[in-house]
């Protein structure tokens, strides 16, 4: 009798143990990063107007490569179909520890838009659907993506799918207003690695900080409250910035670049 009502204790602690794991699993489900050897993902810019066929008015190429450097392209598309790549803030470039730059071709700068450490990792299912923007699960080309749906002041609607398996980068998005939509839609999700050839990066152009420092001075002037808390929170920010700001030029300068 002894033998047989420790088997059963055991029993009932393993299963107890098990519906533990099982549940705390549950609680906090990992989606793991599809990308860690890089992916591509491509897109049509699709615009709707009342009344109006859908017309795709654009396209993007988006490489993320495993070292953590990513390139974004977007193309313009014509009423004729014509196709042209777009040379001003469309061609954008993410170097980890250097930062994200707009590529301006026609006089070759690279535009300082912010700082960038890398990008990749493993999703937390259950801290994404605990957000206030959370709409539900859907699939994106046959992946789980969270719906993220905001309504802005206006009476717009921005929705993004964000990919579980791809560090939740928005897959899809969609900008909706009484006047018109237009939708990111994905045609392909490629994973594997990027080629070089796609993650140009113009190291010989020169910085523009031009950018970040309008940005600097919208969040120093921005005049969002009265109250004395928000007013320190708006001068941290504005003084984070700077700090920012400070050490990219330091950085970039003592890799080689040239600081406009």
């Amino acid at each position: 009798m002894r033998r047989i009502a420790l088997t059963m204790l055991l029993g009932l602690v393993a299963f107890t143990v098990a519906a533990a794991i099982a549940r705390s699993r549950g609680q906090h489900q990992i989606e793991r990063y599809l990308g860690s050897s890089g992916w591509t993902l491509k897109r049509n810019v699709v615009l709707t107007l009342p009344d109006k066929e859908p017309r795709i008015i654009g396209r993007e190429e988006l490489f993320f490569s495993a070292d953590g450097r990513r390139r974004k392209i977007a193309y313009r598309i014509d009423n004729n179909g014509t196709e042209t790549k777009e040379t001003c803030e469309q061609v954008t470039t993410f170097i980890p520890g250097r930062g994200v730059f707009h590529e301006i071709s026609h006089d070759q700068r690279l535009m300082y838009v912010a700082h960038y450490e890398g990008f990749g990792g493993d999703v937390n299912v259950s801290n994404v659907r605990a957000g206030d923007a959370y709409s539900g699960d859907v699939l994106v080309l046959g992946y789980p993506c969270a719906l993220k749906r905001t309504i802005l002041p206006d009476g717009g609607v921005e929705e993004s799918y964000e990919g579980y398996n791809f560090a939740n980068y928005p897959l899809k998005m969609v900008s909706r207003n009484s006047e018109r939509t237009q939708t990111w839609e994905p045609t392909s999700i490629e994973i594997g690695n990027v080629p070089e050839s796609a993650l140009v990066h113009h190291k010989e152009w020169a910085v523009d900080f031009t950018l970040f420092e309008r940005q600097i001075q919208r969040v120093q002037f921005a005049n969002l409250s009265d109250s004395i808390q928000a007013q320190q929170i708006q001068a941290q920010q504005a003084k984070s910035l700077r700090q920012t700001l400070e050490q990219a030029k330091q950085q970039l300068s003592a890799q080689g670049y040239t600081i406009k």
